[in-house]
């Protein structure tokens, strides 16, 4: 699994999350344990001694390890990456990768351990997103392509995942928003295909019609299956697509979506977090004549208090019915301690007894 804050291998789960400790040895760490929460690497520091993490964690796993990548508070706004060995050894210190005007990361796995990192891209000459290759140790082979639409349209939600013969799926949404000051383009959600060439397809917009808009991306792919997840805006109202990639004229609406987690090609799930704080799993399959959704299941946090926080880290599937989850549950009057954890579900067995959802979160744009 890519594009958040676990993954999964042959033998355990890794997991980054942020630490607050003494900051000169910085403040994000990564960890591996089994599905039964067994310590398999201890704590390792990612991202110091340097700047500290800023945000847009993301981690992948490949055929020589593990990649992280992540921004520091750089005031150039650069991406930077840090490759680890299967026992959890740093390979080199974080790189910086050299793409001015870097915000946000997403990571998917290569052929031959490779990987590569999508990070949005904000220059005078226009806002896009650039793809790099990153070699075995988590070093840019200088190998990159950009995309995008020249213009100061800004670039929010970015997401990305390899594809079954070895190309990149990269998406990604541009607009200028009204509630940034005057008017603005619509939002738009693109995709594009980079082949293992390094070929690119032509960009693919989700829609074009003036009084709605596209934004927050979401894409996994299993075993030659691609799938795609989107928020559409109306002056009226909110909803949440899910399609294939190779047919989103055949979306389903679903209540929300935060990550798509795929047990195989026809099947999978829905994962997001509720304003109830309340992690939701929705099993789908792709029945060959369309989506068909199964009934959500909600799992509730271990702390409860009007001022809870909590949020998805991510989730991976066991195979069959079985995910495992990861979320962070913090409070925000402070009166308790930030906290990560980790659950094995099965898909198969009653949902726990939870009241109703609120409305699922809506992701803001933030204006920069």
């Amino acid at each position: 699994m890519s594009n958040g804050q676990l993954a999964i291998d042959a033998d355990g789960v890794w997991f980054i999350a942020q630490q607050d400790r003494d900051t000169s040895q910085g403040t994000l760490f990564l960890t591996k344990t089994t599905v039964n929460g067994d310590t398999l690497v201890p704590e390792t520091n990612v991202d110091g001694p340097g700047p500290l993490y800023y945000g847009w964690g993301s981690l992948t796993v490949t055929d020589a390890g593990v990649v992280v990548s992540f921004m520091r508070e750089d005031p150039d706004n650069h991406a930077y990456v840090r490759a680890f060995d299967e026992a959890g050894v740093a390979l080199a210190a974080p790189r910086r990768v050299e793409i001015d005007g870097a915000f946000m990361t997403a990571l998917t796995p290569a052929p031959a351990g490779h990987a590569r990192l999508l990070t949005s891209v904000t220059s005078a000459a226009g806002n896009g997103v650039t793809l790099v290759d990153l070699d075995a140790t988590g070093a840019p082979t200088g190998t990159t392509i950009t995309a995008g639409t020249a213009g100061t349209d800004q670039i929010d939600g970015i997401a990305t995942a390899t594809l079954g013969d070895g190309s990149t799926l990269i998406g990604w949404d541009h607009g200028g928003y009204t509630d940034c000051g005057g008017p603005g383009t619509p939002a738009r959600t693109v995709t594009a295909i980079v082949d293992p060439s390094w070929n690119i397809s032509a960009q693919a917009s989700l829609g074009d019609q003036p009084d709605r808009q596209e934004m927050g991306p979401v894409v996994a792919s299993r075993d030659g299956a691609a799938y795609i997840a989107w928020t559409e805006l109306t002056p009226d109202s909110t909803s949440t697509w899910l399609a294939p990639y190779a047919g989103t004229d055949a979306a389903v609406e679903v209540e929300a979506v935060q990550q798509i987690v795929l047990a195989d090609a026809a099947h999978g799930a829905l994962v997001w977090a509720s304003t109830d704080s309340m992690i939701n799993v929705q099993p789908f399959e792709n029945t060959g004549n369309g989506l068909a959704l199964g009934d959500p299941h909600a799992y509730p946090p271990v702390a409860s208090g009007p001022e809870l926080y909590v949020s998805l880290a991510g989730a991976a599937s066991l195979g069959g019915t079985r995910y495992l989850l990861a979320w962070q549950e913090q409070w925000l009057d402070y009166s308790g301690p930030t906290r990560l954890y980790a659950t094995v579900i099965d898909l198969a067995e009653p949902a726990p007894a939870t009241p109703d959802h609120g409305a699922p979160r809506v992701r803001t744009r933030p204006c920069i």
